[in-house]
């Protein structure tokens, strides 16, 4: 049973219109269904009551989570959801001597920062979740672990150090990678099940591209896309992918590229996954940006930004029955 997983910013989702900006839920509804996903990550989604209207739109056998980080700014208060198909996936359920007890998400608020390498404490804390198949239909006894993070951006919203923007993303990149991935990957419950642990969400950073981003630009890269950390006798090897262009350009920048040009319109390629090669060795890993702009908006940027978001989802499909 492969499972099919994607993230998506959402853009200050709310049930309120501003101006000519108003979600079109069934709009969005129409994307996850169409585009089979199991469970979704979403960053910045205001209002949980938004989050009521998208579950009614995409039908029955869908349910979610919702939870905002503690305010060290009102930026960074910005809240996080994830919302699944329970026909396909579940949170991880758990009998304990005194009932069942579900593993509902949560949002890390305490790891172990190297002050030796210059780390500080995320601006915006990611929320973690954890989600099997285990008796579903055609499941197996295995957990996906998701890291749903949203790194800062505005260097205005650094009120936790004295980092500029781009030293800032960096750090948060860097404790995510070193002391924030391999603590929740190696954990463990006490329901022996094989667990697979997987980073996704906006980065606000790029994975260098063969080509610049723009004129005029100057972008946040990742450092490493590939990041070892040694942990006693175990070696992880992280790795960031999916370096397609998922944010869209400001209405104000020059989009006069040929029509045929896959990236007219786009501006970064912020939106990733991160995971262990060495854990996911012998798992089928697929994944890909959905061009939610020409596939349900027939090239029309200005609509989807209004009733969609500046962001277009991703996607990352996991086949553990390749396991070797």
């Amino acid at each position: 049973m492969s499972i099919r997983i994607g993230s998506m910013n959402m853009h200050n989702f709310n049930f309120k219109s501003s101006g000519s900006s108003k979600k079109n839920f069934i709009r969005i509804a129409e994307i996850i269904r169409n585009e089979e996903m199991d469970v979704v990550a979403l960053q910045e989604v205001i209002s949980e009551s938004a989050l009521n209207i998208l579950l009614r739109a995409l039908g029955p056998n869908w349910d979610k989570a919702w939870m905002k980080p503690e305010k060290s700014s009102a930026h960074a208060s910005k809240g996080y959801a994830y919302i699944w198909n329970t026909k396909r996936i579940k949170p991880v359920e758990t009998q304990t001597p005194y009932g069942k007890r579900v593993s509902y998400p949560r949002i890390i608020e305490r790891y172990r920062l190297d002050k030796s390498k210059g780390q500080h404490a995320l601006a915006r804390n990611p929320y973690y979740a954890r989600f099997t198949t285990r008796g579903l239909p055609g499941g197996s006894s295995y957990e996906i672990r998701l890291i749903n993070v949203h790194f800062m951006y505005n260097k205005g919203a650094s009120v936790v150090s004295d980092l500029s923007s781009a030293k800032m993303r960096k750090n948060e990149f860097d404790v995510m990678m070193e002391a924030i991935y391999p603590k929740q990957a190696d954990r463990c419950y006490g329901d022996n099940m094989p667990s697979y642990t997987i980073i996704l969400g906006d980065y606000n950073m790029n994975l260098k591209r063969p080509w610049t981003i723009g004129p005029g630009r100057n972008p946040v890269y990742v450092d490493r896309e590939k990041v070892i950390v040694l942990d006693g006798n175990n070696e992880k090897c992280i790795e960031t992918v999916q370096d397609q262009l998922t944010t869209l350009k400001n209405q104000e920048d020059d989009m006069n590229a040929s029509d045929d040009n896959p990236d007219r319109g786009y501006a970064n390629n912020y939106d990733h996954f991160s995971y262990d090669s060495v854990r996911f060795s012998g798992v089928g890993v697929s994944y890909r940006k959905v061009d939610a702009v020409r596939k349900y908006y027939s090239d029309d940027f200005e609509a989807y930004r209004n009733e969609v978001s500046d962001h277009v989802p991703i996607v990352i499909e996991i086949d553990i029955r390749n396991r070797g």
